[in-house]
This record gives C-alpha cells, sequence and structure tokens, in this order.
C-alpha cells in the first residue's frame, strides 16, 4: 500500500454496517474498499474494532454464530487485508481532530 495514499478511518459501526449489508452505506463501503484494493485509499480501523464487531446483526438476532460470517469478520484484520489495524492507546484516544 503507497504511503501517500490516503488514509479513511472506519470506526466499528461503520464495519458492522459493511457486514451486515446496511444498503443505504454499502455502495459508498463498496467503493472505498474497491479504492483499498486499487491503492488509491488506505482504510484504517482500531484494534478495539475486532472486540466490537465480532458478530452480524443476525447472528445477535439468532443468538447463534454463523461460520460464514465469522469467516467474513476474521478476514478483515488478517494480514494483507485492505484494513489496517492501528494499536489503541490513551495518547490517540484523548487526540484532538485535526
Amino acid at each position: 500500500m503507497p504511503t501517500d495514499a490516503a488514509r479513511v478511518y472506519w470506526d466499528a459501526c461503520v464495519v458492522l454496517s459493511y457486514i451486515n449489508a446496511d444498503s443505504e452505506r454499502l455502495p459508498v463501503l463498496g467503493e472505498l474498499l474497491a479504492e483499498a484494493r486499487r491503492g488509491k485509499v488506505r482504510i484504517v480501523t482500531s484494534t478495539l474494532s475486532v472486540v466490537e464487531v465480532a458478530f452480524a446483526a443476525e447472528e445477535q438476532r439468532r443468538q447463534a454464530p454463523d461460520p460464514v460470517t465469522e469467516a467474513q469478520i476474521d478476514a478483515l484484520w488478517t494480514p494483507g487485508s485492505v484494513i489496517t489495524l492501528a494499536e489503541f492507546h490513551f495518547g490517540i484516544a484523548r487526540r484532538p481532530a485535526p
């Protein structure tokens, strides 16, 4: 990934919108993922998102994990994914937005 690519931060709610195929957000999120695959943008999320994005809405409703959904979620955090994980620490949490 080029270091000069624009960075886009995805909070856990954005990742969940992608996983849950939110009809209002999915077209934009899909385009951002395509841009990331082409090296045009770099999608970043906090390592806290790994915990916050543990289940999809359907899994929560049924109160049962789905192996296919779990694999889809796990693929977001694996090396080589277009989503970069940023370590969370207090300095980042307290840093004011630019």
